[in-house]
C-alpha cells in the first residue's frame, strides 16, 4: 500500500483523500466486482461521488428516501394492476368471461420497470455499502394497502411530486472515479460523517430547477445498447450470475401463480372464504416487510462489511449471497404448502 499524498478535500459528505499505488495486483481482484470497501478502517465510497452538485451521489439524504419512497409507491401501483390482482379474479372472469392475454401484456409494460429501471434508480443515488438496506425500503414501500380509490389517489400524488423531486440518476462519471481494479487510476474516498460535504459550484454549476425539471439530460448514444446486450450475455456465463437469474425467475414465477389462483383456491371448499375476505391475505406481506428490512436489508449490509474487514477490507458480492438463503428456503417451503394444500384441500 503506498503512502497517501497530503491532499484532501470534501464531496458528498466524505472526507475524500487521494492514495496512490493503491492499486491491487490482478491475483487479489481476479472478478470483477471484487473491491476494496475497507481501508484503515474507513469505508471507501463506491461509486466515488465526485464535487458537482450535479451528482445524484450528492443529493441530500432526506430527497434520497424521499426518490425510494415515490418510485416505490409507483411500483406497487403498477404491480398491483397485472400480478395483485388475484382476489378479485374469479369476480372479474364473470363480468368478462372472454379474457385475453393482449391486455395483460399492455398493462405489464408499466409493471416491468418496478424490477429494473426503479431498482437501478434506488442504486445509482447511494453507495454500495449502503444497497441492501435501501433496496429493502423500496420494496417495503410497495407492500401498502390499497383500494381502487386510494390508488388513484395515491397515482396523481406520486406524479406530480415525482416531476419536482425525482431527479435523474443516470451519471457519466470519470473512469478515474470507478471502482477499484478498473483502470489503475484509483481514488478511495473515507466516509466521516461529521465533516460538511465540498461540492464546486464554480467549475461545475449549482444543480437548478432548470436541471430538475429538464426531461432529456443526455443525449442517447444508441452503439451503448448493443454494448448491453453484449455485456448482459457475458454476465450470464459468470455460474453466479446464471444462478441468481435462475433463482429470480422461480420466486418470480411462484409469485405470478400463486396471486393468480389463490382466490379461486381459497373460495372453493373446504375454504370456501367470503370474497370480501381475500384482501386480508395480502397483510402477510405487510408482516413479512417487517422482517425483511431489518434482516435482508441492514442484515445483508452488515454481513457484507464484517466479511469485507475479515478479508482485509475486500468486498465481493457472493457476501450478499448469504442472506438469500432466507427468501430462498422460504419460497422453496410455502411453494409445497401450497401446492399440496391447493391439489388435496381435504388433507
Amino acid at each position: 500500500m503506498g503512502i497517501p499524498e497530503d491532499k484532501t478535500e470534501m464531496t458528498g459528505g466524505a472526507n475524500v483523500m487521494e492514495i496512490e499505488d493503491c492499486k491491487p495486483s490482478m491475483a487479489e481482484l481476479p472478478v470483477s466486482g471484487t473491491v476494496k470497501l475497507f481501508e484503515e478502517e474507513m469505508v471507501v465510497l463506491i461509486p466515488t461521488p465526485t464535487p458537482d452538485p450535479k451528482d445524484p451521489l450528492n443529493l441530500p439524504t432526506w430527497r434520497k428516501y424521499f426518490i425510494i419512497l415515490l418510485v416505490g409507491l409507483y411500483s406497487a401501483i403498477s404491480v398491483l394492476g397485472t400480478s395483485g390482482l388475484g382476489s378479485i379474479r374469479n369476480e372479474v372472469e364473470k363480468m368478462y368471461p372472454n379474457d385475453h392475454i393482449a391486455r395483460r401484456d399492455f398493462f405489464s409494460i408499466a409493471a416491468s420497470q418496478s424490477a429494473a429501471l426503479a431498482t437501478l434508480m434506488v442504486q445509482e443515488i447511494h453507495f454500495m455499502h449502503d444497497h441492501g438496506s435501501k433496496i429493502a425500503y423500496f420494496v417495503g414501500v410497495q407492500c401498502v394497502g390499497t383500494t381502487y380509490g386510494f390508488m388513484t389517489i395515491v397515482n396523481g400524488v406520486v406524479f406530480i411530486l415525482s416531476i419536482f423531486f425525482v431527479a435523474e440518476t443516470r451519471y457519466d462519471r470519470p473512469r478515474g472515479h470507478d471502482t477499484l481494479g478498473i483502470d489503475g487510476q484509483v481514488e478511495e474516498l473515507k466516509i466521516d460523517k461529521k465533516e460538511e460535504p465540498f461540492l464546486n459550484h464554480a467549475t461545475y454549476g449549482p444543480r437548478t430547477w432548470r436541471d430538475e425539471l429538464r426531461i432529456f439530460h443526455f443525449k442517447p448514444i444508441w452503439k451503448d445498447s448493443v454494448l448491453f446486450y453484449k455485456d448482459t450475455f457475458k454476465g450470464l456465463l459468470l455460474p453466479t450470475i446464471f444462478w441468481l437469474l435462475l433463482l429470480n425467475g422461480a420466486c418470480l414465477g411462484i409469485y405470478v401463480y400463486q396471486a393468480s389462483t389463490f382466490s379461486t383456491v381459497l373460495m372453493s371448499p373446504p375454504y370456501s372464504f367470503h370474497v370480501d375476505w381475500l384482501g386480508f391475505v395480502q397483510v402477510t406481506q405487510v408482516i413479512d416487510t417487517m422482517v425483511m428490512i431489518p434482516v435482508l436489508g441492514y442484515g445483508s449490509d452488515f454481513i457484507c462489511k464484517v466479511l469485507s474487514k475479515w478479508r482485509g477490507g475486500i468486498f465481493q458480492p457472493e457476501y450478499r449471497l448469504i442472506t438469500i438463503f432466507i427468501p430462498a428456503s422460504a419460497a422453496i417451503i410455502s411453494c409445497t404448502i401450497y401446492g399440496r394444500a391447493a391439489t388435496n384441500p381435504d388433507q
